[in-house]
C-alpha cells in the first residue's frame, strides 16, 4: 500500500556530466507529471514523464532536473534566430536613417539573445547519467510513499475498528427500542387520560408501524459488510485508494439512513460519532494511491 505523498533525490556522475533529479509527489485523481529541466534538455522531458507513469498509477509528480557539464561539441550557432534579429535591426535603422550595421556590443547582445531563444541541443537527449539519477530518485520516492502508506494503513485500521465498535453498540440498542417506545406510548396515553390497554388494536397498530419505520437491521448488515471489505482491502498490497473511497461513500449512505431512523439519544450520539469517523477516514483515504 502506498501513499501519494513522497519525496526522493538521485544523483549520477559521469566522465563529463553530473545529473541530479529531485522527485516529489502529492495527491491527484490520476497521474500528472511536471518536469523542470534546463532548456537545452527539453528533448528529455517525454522520456522522464513516461518513466514516472510506468512506475506509478496515481499522484501529481514534480521532477526538478539539474545537469552540469556535457557541453563540448554540442554548441550550434542559432543562425535563424540571429538572422531574424539582424533583419529587424537593419529595417529599423533604415526607417530612422541610422547606420544599417550594428556595432560590436549590439552584435554580442543579439547573439546572446538568439542563443537563449534557441539553446543548443545535447548530443544525447537522455544520457546514462540522467537515467541513473532518475532511477535513484524514483526508487527513493517509492520507498517514501510506501513508508507513508504503512502509517496511513495503521491509522485507517484503528478508525475502522472504532466504527465497527459503534456499529455493534447500535445493534445492541435495537432490541430495547421497541420496549422503550411501548412504555413511552403507554405513558403518553395515560397522561392524556385515554384508557387504552397496550393490547388494544390501535395501540398495537401504532407500535407495529413504529417497528417497521425504525428498523435498521438491513443498514447494519450492509454497514458490517462494507467494513469487512474495507479491512480486506487494507490487508492487501495493491492500490486501495479509489476502492476504499467508494466503500466509505457506501458506508456514509448507510449511516445517513441509520440517523434518519434514530429516535433516542444513545443511537443519535453513535450516528454523529460514526459520521465524524467516516469524514476522517475519507480524508485519509484520499492520500492513498
Amino acid at each position: 500500500m502506498e501513499s501519494m505523498t513522497g519525496h526522493g533525490t538521485g544523483q549520477a556522475i559521469g566522465p563529463d556530466l553530473r545529473c541530479t533529479v529531485e522527485a516529489r509527489s502529492v495527491n491527484h485523481r490520476g497521474c500528472a507529471v511536471q518536469v523542470h529541466a534546463p532548456p537545452a534538455w527539453h528533448l528529455a522531458t517525454p522520456r522522464l514523464e513516461e518513466t514516472v507513469r510506468a512506475q506509478f498509477a496515481r499522484g501529481a509528480f514534480t521532477l526538478r532536473v539539474e545537469i552540469e557539464g556535457g557541453s563540448e561539441g554540442a554548441t550550434v550557432f542559432p543562425q535563424q534566430a540571429f538572422a531574424r534579429r539582424l533583419a529587424l535591426f537593419r529595417e529599423a535603422a533604415r526607417q530612422v536613417g541610422a547606420p544599417a550595421e550594428p556595432d560590436p556590443r549590439t552584435l554580442y547582445q543579439m547573439v546572446s539573445e538568439a542563443e537563449r531563444e534557441s539553446p543548443a541541443a545535447p548530443r544525447d537527449a537522455f544520457p546514462a547519467e540522467l537515467a541513473s539519477a532518475l532511477g535513484n530518485a524514483l526508487a527513493e520516492l517509492a520507498d517514501s510513499r510506501r513508508a507513508e502508506g504503512a502509517r496511513l494503513r495503521a491509522d485507517l485500521e484503528e478508525r475502522l475498528g472504532r466504527l465497527a465498535t459503534l456499529t455493534g453498540e447500535a445493534a445492541a440498542l435495537a432490541p430495547d427500542r421497541l420496549d422503550r417506545y411501548r412504555d413511552h406510548l403507554h405513558e403518553r396515553l395515560r397522561r392524556a387520560g385515554l384508557q387504552l390497554e397496550l393490547d388494544d388494536e390501535r395501540v398495537l397498530r401504532e407500535i407495529a408501524l413504529f417497528a417497521e419505520r425504525c428498523d435498521f437491521t438491513e443498514e447494519l448488515v450492509r454497514l458490517d459488510s462494507h467494513l469487512g471489505a474495507a479491512r480486506e482491502l487494507l490487508a492487501g498490497e495493491g492500490p486501495a485508494g479509489r476502492k476504499l473511497e467508494f466503500l466509505l461513500q457506501e458506508m456514509h449512505r448507510e449511516v445517513q439512513t441509520l440517523g434518519s431512523k434514530a429516535n433516542d439519544t444513545g443511537l443519535s450520539a453513535r450516528v454523529i460519532e460514526a459520521k465524524q469517523l467516516l469524514e476522517q477516514l475519507r480524508e485519509q483515504a484520499a492520500n492513498l494511491a
